[in-house]
């Protein structure tokens, strides 16, 4: 206890620290340029993707901006292509640049009501973001614009009521909120933002006069090989910008293909917000079946054998139900022919015995019967067609549906027997 109040227990310190600064100094200063170093290349790697990145879609961007003729833009393209990332970008370009981003920011979906003004809108957005807004020297960045719904719709006003303001749009999926809503043709322009294109990884890795030597007929024998590996680089990294960026910074496979990964992973949730629950299984296996079926022609039996099974159920189904309906149709055409042939029998009937009677007291010729039991025979054989068309449309209803017997056939055959002589009724199939 005396120790530590003891007044000599700083000098012991200080002679404890002066015992071990010679030896720790030496490893201390040793180390300082490689502690340094470490923040220096990091430092380093987080600038090169956005000094050397370079989209073609800016020089188009440049062009809109210029455009006397400019309308609101939505740039479309798949998730994480890096629509967020080109916008800001192109924002650089501009005075004040105001992003608005629906998803993250719950409170901006009240800046849009349905009785849309622009003027009005604008002023709310101002105070939102802080900034002023001024027709051409601000860019206004409405980022994941399916998320209010009104917010799209406004768009088309923004050209009608203040076509001087640069605006932009875009969502991840955009396309599933613009099948909902009737968007106006002559009040919105698009763009399609894809990934990186072969051209673009070699500006990204600082190879433009590769990219320059692409554009001659002939490419020299001495950079042949290096675009090559450049190419088969390109071919398993993909275009995705955060993948390109990952192997830039670390040129580590492993960290490419977790980068790979974790985009697959987000496109499946994806699933779950736009597809119905009994889709997304199907769903699942017809992502997960692109890579093989790349530049084939599509076919369901590489998917699943159930869905090629199921698809064969339906087109079954689709093919009974056509066969069942077809032949309802048919046995009702047979009862309205068999109907009217019955009648016609009997006037055929009336006829030859009208004519008869006239031939027997002299008004008529035996040319005129021989012509009247020529139509009643005609009148009887159409009547018979007619009612056996209705047992074949009969006997194919039943079967399609399932319910056609060996009592139904029996039946038949008993109407099948030689009718009597001198008689021309016919069996009553309506019975």
């Amino acid at each position: 206890m005396a120790f530590w109040g003891c007044s000599s227990f700083i000098p012991c310190i200080l002679a404890l620290f002066a015992h071990f600064i010679p030896c720790i100094l030496p490893l201390f200063v040793r180390f300082i340029p490689c502690i340094l170093s470490l923040f220096v290349i990091n430092s380093v790697k987080s600038r090169h993707l956005e000094d050397t990145m370079k989209r073609d879609l800016l020089d188009k961007l440049s062009v809109w901006k210029t455009h006397p003729l400019r309308m609101p833009l939505i740039l479309r393209g798949a998730r994480q292509v890096g629509k967020s990332w080109l916008v800001q970008e192109f924002g650089k370009q501009f005075q004040t640049f105001i992003s608005i981003n629906f998803d993250k920011e719950e409170a901006a979906k009240t800046l849009f009501s349905p009785n849309i003004n622009i003027p009005k809108l604008l002023e709310k957005i101002a105070i939102y973001a802080g900034k002023k807004i001024t027709a051409g020297e601000t860019l206004l960045f409405l980022d994941e614009i399916q998320e209010c719904e009104i917010a799209l719709k406004a768009l088309r006003y923004f050209k009608e009521e203040y076509p001087q303001l640069h605006v932009i749009a875009t969502g991840s999926l955009i396309d599933f909120a613009l099948e909902k809503i009737d968007m106006p043709v002559g009040r919105i322009e698009y763009l399609y933002l894809k990934a990186l294109s072969f051209g673009e990884f070699l500006t990204v890795n600082g190879e433009d006069y590769l990219r320059n030597a692409l554009m001659e007929e002939k490419v020299d024998v001495s950079i042949h090989g290096k675009l090559n590996e450049l190419l088969k680089n390109y071919f398993w990294l993909g275009g995705m910008p955060a993948v390109v960026d990952t192997w830039l910074q670390y040129k580590d496979p492993a960290y490419c293909q977790a980068m790979q990964d974790r985009i697959l992973i987000s496109y499946i949730q994806d699933f779950e917000k736009y597809a119905r629950k009994n889709q997304i299984a199907n769903v699942e296996k017809v992502f997960n079946t692109i890579p093989e079926q790349l530049g084939q022609k599509f076919k369901s039996s590489r998917i699943d054998s159930e869905i090629k099974s199921l698809q064969k159920a339906i087109e079954a189904e689709r093919s009974v139900v056509s066969n069942v309906r077809q032949a309802y149709r048919g046995i009702l055409t047979q009862i309205s022919q068999v109907i009217a042939l019955q009648q016609s029998v009997i006037s055929n009937k009336s006829a030859l015995d009208a004519t008869q009677a006239a031939f027997e007291v002299g008004t008529r010729t035996i040319v005129d019967v021989l012509n009247a039991q020529s139509d009643l025979l005609r009148a009887r054989s159409d009547l018979s067609k007619a009612k056996y068309d209705y047992i074949i449309e009969s006997f194919k209803l039943k079967r399609y549906v399932g319910l056609l017997t060996v009592e139904d056939v029996n039946i038949v055959n008993s109407w099948l027997q030689t009718p009597p002589k001198n008689t021309y009724e016919v069996p009553n199939i309506g019975s």
